[in-house]
């Protein structure tokens, strides 16, 4: 069998709602050059079935570790030389593969993260999405990170991106230390930052996601979030760059919806956001210490 040119990894935990849905758009691709490697990590619903109806392979973490661990083994398994990875609640445009795997190859381009749409919602669900979470949700990546003319950017989410697989060997893998989504794929792109390697931010590689459109889950969601900026402020060190970026990022969060009915839902949001980040930051704190 042809070594594939490109692996396709889908981290899945309990995916069983969405995964059919992103792995039917991977069997559509205009470019078929890649396997789909899903990563089950330690479901208990019947998402395991389904990766194993529509992926070439499904591996396993043992038990339930974290996105970043899961990631992990598919990179480590893969055939391909490019990895590109998403999740299980996305679902990749038919030219998905072809766009990331086209930046790719540009000289110099270590990483290409790719644009995320966010799926229509309720109205609580579309203010969330104006956030900016996840990747920039409906107001853009470019409104929540930098990026210079020339395409350049400073990070990637691990939802919608894709890289030469030697970028793993060269610089770093995910940092298994993130329990949860959220500041493992920052973390790497900092390392490969440092170590001179180059991000492009590539919008015609579109992925849809799903909204969040309730309120408890945000709520944990944030708050998780926060465990998480505790976890890269322990791993990273100083993060006065990234409490610049989000400042920069909230002003054009409240630009972007300044004459949208939503804003009265979104300032409040944002402020319990914040709120939700510090109750998680200040239990990463006290896990640590009853260690």
């Amino acid at each position: 069998m042809k070594q594939p040119e490109a692996t396709v990894i889908i981290p899945n935990y309990n995916g069983q709602r969405t995964l059919a849905s992103c792995l039917q758009a991977l069997k559509r691709q205009t470019d078929t050059d890649f396997e789909i490697v899903v990563v089950d990590d330690g479901s208990t619903d019947g998402s395991k079935g389904i990766a194993e109806k529509y992926a070439d392979r499904v591996l396993s973490t043992g038990r339930n570790s974290g996105p970043a661990t899961a990631r992990n083994i598919g990179i480590k398994n893969a055939q391909g030389k490019l990895i590109l990875l998403t999740d299980a609640d996305c679902v990749p445009a038919n030219d998905w593969v072809a766009q990331l795997k086209k930046n790719l190859k540009i000289d110099g381009v270590a990483v290409v993260m790719g644009r995320v749409e966010m799926g229509k919602s309720t109205f609580l669900g579309e203010a969330i999405s104006a956030l900016g979470y996840p990747a920039g949700g409906s107001i853009g990546f470019e409104k929540i990170w930098p990026v210079t003319p020339e395409g350049y950017t400073i990070t990637f989410s691990s939802c919608n991106c894709g890289m030469k697989k030697e970028v793993f060997d060269r610089y770093s893998y995910f940092d298994e230390g993130f329990p949860m989504a959220g500041g493992e794929d920052t973390l790497l792109a900092k390392v490969i930052n440092e170590g001179g390697g180059r991000i492009t931010y590539c919008p015609s590689a579109v992925v849809k996601h799903e909204a969040r459109s309730d309120l408890k889950s945000f709520i944990k969601w944030q708050i998780n979030r926060g465990r998480c900026i505790y976890l890269f402020k322990r791993k990273a060190g100083a993060i006065g760059g990234n409490v610049k970026n989000r400042l920069w990022a909230i002003k054009n969060v409240i630009i972007n919806s300044m004459l949208d009915a939503k804003i009265l839902l979104i300032l409040p949001l944002l402020l319990l956001s914040l709120a939700c980040q510090q109750i998680g930051y200040f239990q990463g704190v006290i896990h640590d210490r009853a260690k």
